[in-house]
């Protein structure tokens, strides 16, 4: 640097010599180059900085500010073309516009949605944008570039916090989303797909036969937070009946003084209203890692949602854990991992591992195969179980990560709740079907339950269970009230159910995609409200019209073998007399154009 400053034709020697001192006048090239330079590390610094302060989650890598840096120089790149022209007196005005992407970045996280918001958060950005460019100097600009990220790097470097002592436990919910338990090492499968979930389970209490109230997300996470059957919340298509609505997990545990947050990788989760509900905050994980202009290209490119490394789900738990959860308080965290989530295209490591050879690429998008378009070929089917379990084990990283970083900061079963499932699982061949929303076999429904924590016992519960119940079960171990009106807790705290309870209803927006693809796909087989009742490992599978199957998992656990529905009529009956019993449990039909675009949450490429 002392060289540079005896080197007036250096761009560094403009600092010091040059006409960057001079302020907005200075509109050569070079000037403007090295202006520009300075306002986009200064737009950059201050975003990290500010985010390393403020009040969500945040976990930069350097990938993370490369992208805002290559964000900001487009914006201002303009000013460099200009510099070369006759107009360069007008090229200060696009130096600012750096600026303008940090106040929309910043409001994009902070959860600014209004498109006026936004708007007024983008015209401040480049009113404050064009005085500093207009008043700062080169100096003054590099200095200011600096500190930020000095202040920054202090904070995001500084010694982790141990967890003080609390009354409580903390309670933490971790979802696997899209996870087969037939592709679990934890629960037996030969691969080693899960190491760390199988480290934990020698910790946990572990169900065998865990099944989810619903073939996907929305339904199953309500029923997990609500405590009660889809049916009994008025679910159709993808929404509740918000008159059912009494109460949600959340609600209890912020009702206990806990401070209730969620960080989903699955936009689902936090762009549904229901499901958001007594947390005060929901993050999309999108809206605390990317830029908001990469989010408008990811749009114009049809891609929606992260579909990402679960790790970055771990880094921006512990990173709550450590700035934003309360000191010498207990706390509820809902977590949600997405990685085993159509596309299947798992990080290099774990594609050498598990899929050498098979290029992602070569996996048609779900919807090809189940409209009927695409053939699904046994080396399709190889290809696809592959890659997932290279997505599986990448999750399995990411969560034994979270573990080794929780325990770091203090937290162990002895003051840490940990419940660890899957809102459903996923079809990987099974019945020619690829991805979830189709069919209720158990691929879909039966999914991993390990609970550990003060008062948990470690071992396994053979009896079949259901995750609806883990509201009624958390509220047991934590000594709050029964609610007569949500599932039973689980066994030990409660008895089994009489019956496992699986619901779909009608999804005509999935049906419409199919034909977008293929107009004359067939989803009558698939048409309708479903249900799935298990009993004693006898299991029916029967819709509104009257069609279905009765399957003996004990003699065909693959479900290969249908039997006549009326071999299952008393379980059939069973579900009708249980249906009954609950009061108004007809669902309502909200209209599909009161949600949004559901290509945006990640269902469709």
């Amino acid at each position: 640097m002392i060289a540079l400053r005896h080197d007036p034709a250096s761009s560094a020697g403009f600092l010091e010599t040059g006409q960057l001192r001079r302020g907005p006048l200075a509109t050569t090239p070079r000037a403007v180059a090295v202006r520009a330079a300075w306002v986009c590390l200064l737009a950059t610094s201050l975003e990290v900085a500010i985010r390393s302060v403020g009040p969500v989650p945040f976990a930069p890598r350097w990938s993370d500010a490369g992208v805002r840096l290559l964000l900001c120089g487009l914006a201002a790149s303009p000013a460099l073309v200009l510099a070369r022209t006759r107009l360069a007196s007008l090229s200060v005005l696009f130096l600012a516009a750096p600026f303008a992407l940090l106040l929309s970045n910043l409001g994009f996280t902070f959860g600014v949605t209004a498109t006026a918001s936004r708007s007024v958060l983008a015209f401040g950005g480049l009113l404050l944008g064009g005085i500093v460019t207009h008043v700062g100097s080169g100096r003054s600009l590099a200095t200011a570039a600096v500190l930020p990220l000095l202040v920054a790097g202090v904070i995001r470097w500084r010694s982790v916090p141990v967890a003080l002592g609390a009354s409580e436990p903390s309670v933490l919910v971790v979802v696997f989303d899209t996870t087969a338990v037939s592709h679990l090492s934890a629960y037996g499968y030969q691969r080693p797909t899960t190491p760390n979930l199988a480290a934990q389970a020698h910790r946990s209490l572990v169900y065998r036969r865990a099944v989810a109230a619903a073939p996907w997300t929305v339904p199953s996470h309500g029923a997990m937070f609500f405590g009660r059957y889809p049916s009994e919340l008025g679910f159709h298509e993808y929404d509740f009946d918000r008159s059912r609505m009494a109460g949600t997990l959340a609600d209890d545990l912020a009702a206990t003084g806990r401070a209730a947050r969620a960080i989903s990788a699955n936009p689902w989760v936090p762009q549904t209203d229901a499901l958001r509900a007594g947390f005060g905050a929901m993050w999309d994980v999108t809206h605390l890692i990317d830029p908001f202009a990469l989010r408008i290209i990811n749009k114009l490119r049809h891609h929606w949602g992260y579909k990402g490394s679960g790790t970055r789900v771990t880094d921006l738990a512990l990173d709550w854990v450590d700035r934003l959860s309360p000191r010498a308080q207990p706390w509820f965290l809902f977590l949600n991992f997405m990685d085993p989530h159509a596309p299947y295209a798992p990080p290099p490591s774990k594609q050498r591992a598990f899929a050498p050879g098979i290029d992602p690429d070569r996996v048609a998008e779900t919807r090809m195969y189940n409209s009927g378009r695409v053939t699904l070929t046994s080396e399709d089917r190889t290809a696809v179980q592959n890659l997932y379990d290279g997505e599986i084990a990448e999750m399995d990283e990411a969560f034994g990560q979270l573990l080794r970083g929780l325990e770091k900061r203090g937290y162990d079963s002895k003051n840490l709740l940990l419940i660890v499932t899957a809102d459903h699982g996923e079809n990987l061949g099974e019945h020619g079907l690829i991805g979830h929303l189709l069919g209720m076999s158990d691929a879909l429904l039966h999914v991993p339950l390990l609970i550990s924590g003060p008062g948990v016992p470690s071992g396994e519960v053979a009896s079949p269970v259901q995750t609806v119940q883990l509201r009624a079960t958390i509220r047991a171990l934590l000594g709050l009230e029964t609610l007569p009106d949500i599932a039973p807790p689980l066994p030990p705290w409660g008895a089994p159910p009489s019956m496992l309870i699986s619901e779909r209803s009608e999804m005509q927006w999935y049906f419409d995609w199919l034909h977008d693809v293929k107009t004359d796909a067939d989803v009558d087989p698939w048409s309708g409200d479903w249900v799935a009742v298990e009993r004693d490992g006898l299991k029916v599978v029967f819709d509104d019209r009257g069609r279905g199957a009765t399957y003996d998992l004990r003699t065909d656990p693959g479900e290969d073998d249908p039997h006549p529905l009326s071999e299952g009529a008393a379980l059939v009956q069973a579900y009708r007399e249980w249906q009954q019993a609950s009061a108004g449990l007809q669902p309502v039909h909200l209209p599909i154009a009161a949600h949004p675009p559901l290509r945006a949450l990640g269902y469709i490429q």
